[in-house]
C-alpha cells in the first residue's frame, strides 16, 4: 500500500513537472510569435527622421532594397540619415542602391554620414544624396571598376588536362579559367570595364560639380581620407550626426524630431557556426578586397 502511494506521488510529481515544462514552452512560442508579429506590424507614428545603415560588401539584397522603397513611400518619415560603412561591392547592386537613394532624396532630404569606409560602390551610393559628411579618417573615393579572373590553362597543360570548348564565337565565354585570353578578348573585356567606368565617373561629374583638376584626381582610382576628400569636393563636411541634423534644419526639417532607426538587413537564420564562418570571410574580403571576379566596384586596402 505504502509502495503504491509512493509510486502515485512520484507519478503526480512527473506529470506536474512536464505540465510546467509544456506551459513554459507554450509561453516561449507565444512570445516569439508575438514578437515577430509586433515587429512586422509596427508602424511609425507621428513625424520622424529615419536613420538607416548600409554596411559590408554590397551585393544583391531584396529585403534591404524593399525597406528603402518603404521609406520612400512613407510620408511620416520627413528626412533620412544614411550611414555607410562599406568597401564597395558588385556593380549592379551598387547601381540599384544609388538609384534608390536618389529617388529617396527626391522625396525627402537625405544626408549621408560615412563611417570608417565608404569607397567604390559605397561612394557611388553616397552620390544619391545631396549632402555627404565623413570622419577625418574615413576611407572614401577609390572610384573605379575592377574585374579579376584566374586562368589555369598552363597548369592544365602541364598535368595533361585538355578543355574542348565548342562555341559560336571566340569571345563567347571569355574570360575563361581554361583558355588563354587573346588580344581580341582582352580588348572586349577592357571595353566593358571602360564603359562601366564612364557610367560611374559620369555620376560623379553630375552629382559633385568638381573642377576639372579635382575630377581627374578623384577618378584615378585612388582612395582618400575624409580630409583629402573634403579638399577636392568629394564630400561636403567633416562631422557626425549633429552636423547631419544641422544640415537637415537648413532643408526645413525640425532637427528635434524623433529619430527612428530602421534595419535594412533581415535577421539572420544561420547557425552560430555559419555566422562565425561568414563573419570571418566577410572580414577577410573587406580587408583584402581586390573585389573580384564578377566585375565589382572594388577597393584594395592591404
Amino acid at each position: 500500500m505504502q509502495e503504491n502511494l509512493l509510486m502515485s506521488l512520484e507519478s503526480n510529481k512527473n506529470v506536474k513537472k512536464w505540465r510546467n515544462i509544456s506551459i513554459v514552452m507554450l509561453l516561449l512560442v507565444f512570445l516569439i510569435i508575438f514578437s515577430k508579429t509586433s515587429n512586422k506590424s509596427k508602424e511609425i507614428s507621428g513625424d520622424k527622421i529615419a536613420e538607416i545603415k548600409l554596411e559590408g560588401v554590397i551585393d544583391v539584397n531584396d529585403y534591404r532594397d524593399d525597406k528603402i522603397r518603404e521609406i520612400i513611400n512613407n510620408d511620416k518619415i520627413k528626412a533620412v540619415i544614411l550611414e555607410i560603412d562599406s568597401p564597395g561591392g558588385m556593380v549592379t547592386p551598387s547601381e540599384v542602391l544609388y538609384d534608390l537613394v536618389l529617388a529617396l532624396n527626391q522625396k525627402k532630404p537625405v544626408v549621408v554620414i560615412m563611417d570608417s569606409m565608404a569607397a567604390s560602390g559605397g561612394y557611388m551610393v553616397s552620390l544619391g544624396a545631396d549632402y555627404i559628411i565623413a570622419k577625418n579618417t574615413t576611407l572614401t573615393g577609390s572610384i573605379g571598376v575592377l574585374m579579376q579572373s584566374y586562368n589555369f590553362a598552363r597548369l592544365a597543360d602541364k598535368i595533361g588536362v585538355e578543355l574542348k570548348a565548342y562555341k559560336s564565337s571566340d569571345l563567347k565565354g571569355m574570360p575563361s579559367y581554361f583558355e588563354l585570353n587573346n588580344k581580341q578578348s582582352n580588348l572586349a573585356m577592357q571595353s566593358m570595364i571602360n564603359d562601366v567606368f564612364d557610367y560611374f565617373t559620369g555620376l560623379v561629374k553630375q552629382r559633385r560639380k568638381l573642377t576639372d583638376k579635382n575630377f581627374k584626381l578623384a577618378t584615378n582610382g585612388q582612395a582618400f581620407t575624409g580630409r583629402q576628400a573634403l579638399k577636392i569636393g568629394l564630400i561636403d563636411e567633416i562631422g557626425d550626426k549633429n552636423n547631419a541634423l544641422n544640415y537637415l534644419k537648413t532643408k526645413g526639417i525640425n532637427k528635434n524630431l524623433p529619430i527612428q532607426k530602421i534595419e535594412l538587413y533581415e535577421e539572420s537564420k544561420m547557425s552560430l557556426f555559419q555566422k562565425i564562418v561568414g563573419e570571418f570571410y566577410s572580414n577577410f574580403e573587406t580587408k583584402n578586397s581586390n573585389s573580384g571576379l564578377m566585375m565589382i566596384y572594388g577597393s584594395n586596402y592591404n
